[in-house]
């Protein structure tokens, strides 16, 4: 056993026991008339002092804080090892992709604190994956949503339009937006799909395309959650998504549009080479500042297309970051009333207006379709759903094999799909 899965075990070993305590023992005190309360966050540090600056000032004799940026890659190690010599944050701020690796090792805000109903009514759905019978595993801060940029001189050129609303749309605009020289090499290619390696975020794109189609992709269980990638059937909802996804890397369908050999999907979307990217709400600002000259807007993804009388689940696949009680904490209640006022109306309202991003409170959405970037953002951030991911880092891997044994030949989907599944599945025993 190595020295540091002996922390982890006797971590876990007390954290039930302290999790009940914390708060029925909590007395308040210290040294500090106003405790500072330190907040490890995954966010870069540049956005977060800005934000905390402004709006904490006005609460200056009230709330003190100090923002540490950490690796996403090393964020837990780092908070684990801290928590074994007594030391660490009182709150983490990390993407809903890491929270369920910290389950036991932060503290479950009680519903005394936030009612579930008033967090229900006060978040966008995404939200809810932070709620279980023990409490709140974090205070939802920020969302950012997927959503499709689509290159209008491409489209123009190609005599299209509009951007597809629907998969199917999506498509059958493939053979007229793709482009090929006299060797057949691809110059110009619809969208970034297929492949792995050389498509930015192709383990969310893939997360959208399952979860859109009403697959989920784990579920909570008593001792946290359990894989249900696949259900061991032939023509599965996930099997048919990878199916899907695959075939715009098959030389063999006529949706061929990507290859191994093409430069990373966002750098050909700069280059003008690329009709479709799909890519988080956040990126517009990087787009538009290193290629000003390109001709492109936003449109919310494509949807799956129902039948006539069936009801539409309109989904995206969004990043929610979200603050969490850390164990570290020697002041929790007075971290929870920090996180609720970080997390407040007025201040998201800041933030939202600080970053140009979407609002995670439902009362702030600003669903107004004369602001066409704001009303693709809010029903973006209204629409976004994510899954609970025992090893973000892991699974990531676990995607990408199952996405190019595929593409490889090695593996038929249904096969790729069972192998993920069972690696998903080992993670979850493992916690």
């Amino acid at each position: 056993m190595s020295k540091f899965q002996a922390i982890v075990i006797g971590i876990c070993i007390v954290a039930a026991l302290a999790g009940l305590m914390v708060f029925a023992t909590f007395k308040g005190g210290g040294t500090e008339a106003v405790p500072t309360t330190i907040i490890w966050g995954t966010i870069d540090r540049s956005f977060m002092a800005e934000f905390l600056d402004t709006a904490l000032k006005p609460q200056n004799e009230t709330i003190k804080y100090r923002y540490v940026q950490k690796n996403p890659a090393t964020l837990y190690e780092e908070y684990v090892e801290a928590l074994a010599v007594g030391d660490g944050p009182d709150a983490v701020l990390m993407s809903h992709d890491q929270v369920l690796k910290f389950k036991g090792k932060i503290i479950d805000i009680p519903y005394t604190y936030f009612p579930e109903k008033e967090y229900k009514s006060t978040f966008v759905e995404q939200g809810e994956l932070y709620l279980s019978n023990a409490g709140i595993s974090a205070l939802p801060f920020t969302i950012d949503p997927m959503v499709m940029f689509w290159n209008r001189d491409i489209f123009t050129n190609a005599l299209v339009p509009t951007p597809p609303q629907t998969w199917e749309e999506l498509s059958n605009l493939i053979p007229r937006l793709t482009k090929r020289d006299a060797a057949t090499n691809i110059t110009q290619s619809a969208v970034g799909f297929g492949e792995y390696r050389n498509i930015a975020h192709a383990k969310d794109i893939m997360s959208l395309l399952i979860l859109q189609a009403g697959n989920a992709i784990t579920t909570p269980t008593a001792s946290g959650v359990k894989s249900v990638l696949s259900d061991n059937q032939r023509n599965s909802v996930a099997v048919q998504a990878l199916n899907f996804y695959t075939a715009f890397a098959n030389p063999t369908k006529l949706s061929y549009t990507w290859n191994k050999s093409l430069p990373n999907s966002k750098t050909l979307f700069l280059g003008n080479k690329l009709g479709i990217y799909f890519g988080y709400a956040s990126e517009l600002a990087d787009i538009t500042e290193k290629n000003p000259n390109l001709n492109f807007d936003i449109a919310i993804v494509p949807q799956q297309k129902t039948a006539a009388g069936a009801t539409a689940h309109n989904m995206t696949y969004g990043k929610l970051y979200g603050f969490s009680l850390a164990r570290s904490s020697p002041y929790p209640e007075h971290t929870v009333s920090v996180l609720k006022f970080l997390t407040s109306k007025s201040t998201l309202a800041l933030w939202a207006k600080q970053t140009g991003q979407p609002s995670v409170r439902r009362d702030s959405l600003t669903l107004d379709p004369s602001s066409a970037v704001s009303y693709v953002f809010s029903i973006s951030s209204l629409w976004s759903r994510g899954w609970l991911d025992p090893d973000y880092i892991q699974t990531t891997n676990f995607f990408g094999q199952m996405i190019e044994d595929v593409t490889s030949g090695k593996l038929l989907p249904e096969a790729a799909v069972r192998a993920a599944h069972n690696r998903i599945q080992d993670l979850t025993i493992q916690q």
